[in-house]
């Protein structure tokens, strides 16, 4: 799939006016439940989390994560202002002066702040849920390649790599650094059969970063975590890094999120629900898309409609991105929320009621 340079659209003329709108862009989890959950934070601990350096509070989050991610001690891992903290700081001090490969399609950040950049296009099917990484490895053969971005899943479409074939590429180009960005990957089901942290102790040319806001529904918290076994990597990150890269309040709702892991895991079985029940209703639809998705979104195309304002005209704000293969292509948050879901399927029986 080859899609545009700049694949990220704005729409500020319907996003100012949010109340006419249902919002399905931002690839976060709504739901009352979440909300009910962050409600159980005092006010007196919000404030007392914000009155000093949280000196305490960060070291106490980074060990909760550490026993989390089975590593082996805290050296390994960092927190960032986001993910988009950190990727800026790896393409803007670890990775500069290097040939960088993204794997397309990507988040527009990541190629964005990459000095010499080498975009790695593949062909993908409807059906692809697994990739092949033959296409990846041909492209580090025939560009010289020092590192690589792989999404997995894939944050704009859904598809995603096996461990197996990530780690045939990892063992088989040991002086290539590979950059897994997971930060959809608990979403899917079998997220730890997935993962690649199970991995970076054994290969130094390994990182994974995950995001501790999306899947718990939190993005203002901007919460990023890095972890590698490489202390070169690691030392130049801390280096750039803030002293304090988040906010004690921030630590708050991602430590209590951990604490009810639980509940994130069963909205996450809500969300892939909802995906059966749509892959269901697009069965017999010959001129909409339907591309199979690990994460909590579906990636919806078609030759023949103009979806976003289809998606639009129903009060459903969607993501609209420029797929060369398509007329219209646009990414469909789904959330656990069941009256988000509720107002979705309704929204798209009903555009597929008027034209089946």
């Amino acid at each position: 799939m080859e899609v545009t340079n700049n694949i990220f659209e704005k729409y500020i003329d319907t996003v100012i006016d949010k109340n006419r709108y249902y919002d399905f862009c931002i690839s976060k989890n709504s739901d009352e439940r979440i909300n009910e959950l962050y409600k159980t934070i005092s006010n007196e601990v919000m404030l007392k989390s914000n009155l000093y350096y949280p000196n305490e509070l960060y070291e106490c989050f980074k060990k909760q994560l550490v026993k989390f991610y089975y590593l082996n001690n805290v050296n390994v891992l960092e927190l960032g202002s986001g993910t988009e903290s950190i990727i800026c700081t790896i393409n803007n001090i670890i990775l500069k002066d290097k040939t960088v490969g993204v794997v397309t399609p990507h988040f527009y950040r990541i190629s964005e702040t990459i000095q010499k950049l080498v975009l790695i296009n593949g062909e993908f099917s409807v059906n692809s849920m697994f990739v092949d990484v033959e296409y990846i490895e041909k492209y580090i053969q025939n560009y010289s390649i020092d590192a690589i971005w792989i999404s997995n899943p894939n944050s704009i479409v859904g598809f995603g790599y096996e461990k197996e074939s990530l780690k045939y590429l990892i063992n088989k180009y040991p002086n290539v650094l590979f950059i897994f960005d997971e930060t959809n990957i608990e979403f899917y089901s079998e997220c730890d059969e997935l993962t690649m942290i199970s991995e970076l102790e054994k290969n130094l040319n390994t990182v994974v970063i995950r995001s501790c806001s999306k899947f718990f529904g939190v993005p203002g918290a901007r919460i990023g975590v890095i972890s590698t076994y490489n202390e070169d990597i690691m030392k130049s990150y801390v280096k750039m890094n803030p002293t304090f890269p988040v906010s004690g309040s921030s630590i708050q709702f991602a430590a209590l999120a951990f604490k009810n892991y639980s509940l994130f895991r069963n909205l996450a079985k809500d969300i892939n629900d909802t995906k059966r029940i749509l892959k269901k209703m697009f069965q017999k639809v010959n001129d909409i898309n339907l591309h199979n998705s690990l994460s909590n979104i579906i990636y919806l195309t078609s030759d023949k409609y103009n979806l976003w304002d289809e998606f639009k005209a129903r009060g459903i704000l969607t993501m609209k991105y420029n797929d060369l293969n398509y007329k219209s292509a646009v990414r469909v948050t789904i959330h656990s929320d069941m009256l988000l879901k509720e107002i979705l399927l309704e929204k798209i029986s009903d555009i597929l009621e008027l034209r089946y």
